[in-house]
């Protein structure tokens, strides 16, 4: 049974690698002279947490302007469900209440159509959405303080079109007891 050709010429580049690299990287990095002007203003991650406390403070002060409308459209929209939910879920709970103590005068003319087990089962579906709604509000305002926390520390964070990334196979040939060992060697460069 024979190897089809590109399979074989596959493993054949993959340990004959090692042998063709002809020369180091000899690249000099440019590097510049900064003076007292030119350093970056310090931007405090901890001030950006407390404006956070305040949602979109922190958003704001990291002049990240475009995360507001997301953060209060999170934060809207969780505790509108959350008010609405929690009304329901009092209203059937009452109505359950009036209905086990049968309390006619205090009943929900909207409810009478449904039977007591129906409403115990609403109000339970009711209060566990409220209760869902109430943690979806709390992981988008925690959210909103931790991306204010990180994005203060990437403040001066440099994304440049210099950085690159080069993969190619690698062959140790001095490893000890003079046998080969294999790998993927991963090149770095940050001009």
């Amino acid at each position: 049974m024979t190897c089809p050709r590109s399979v074989f010429l596959l493993i054949m580049m993959f340990f004959l690698t090692g042998y063709l690299w002809g020369q180091a990287d000899t690249t000099i990095s440019k590097k510049t002279v900064t003076s007292k002007k030119d350093t970056l203003k310090f931007h405090d991650p901890k001030k950006a947490a407390l404006l956070s406390l305040i949602p979109g403070g922190g958003q704001i002060y990291n002049k990240k302007w475009w995360k507001l409308p997301i953060i209060y459209a999170g934060l809207g929209v969780s505790g509108y469900f959350a008010i609405t939910n929690g009304r329901k879920a009092i209203e059937y709970r009452n109505e359950f209440f009036f209905r086990q103590y049968e309390a006619t005068e205090y009943y929900n003319p909207k409810l009478a159509e449904y039977a007591t087990p129906s409403i115990l089962s609403q109000k339970n579906n009711y209060l566990r959405n409220m209760e869902i709604s109430i943690g979806i509000f709390t992981i988008f305002y925690a959210l909103n303080v931790i991306d204010a926390l990180v994005d203060a520390h990437l403040f001066h964070f440099d994304v440049s079109d210099d950085l690159s990334f080069r993969v190619k196979p690698y062959i140790d040939n001095n490893a000890p007891f003079r046998t080969f060992s294999t790998g993927i060697a991963f090149n770095f460069s940050f001009n």
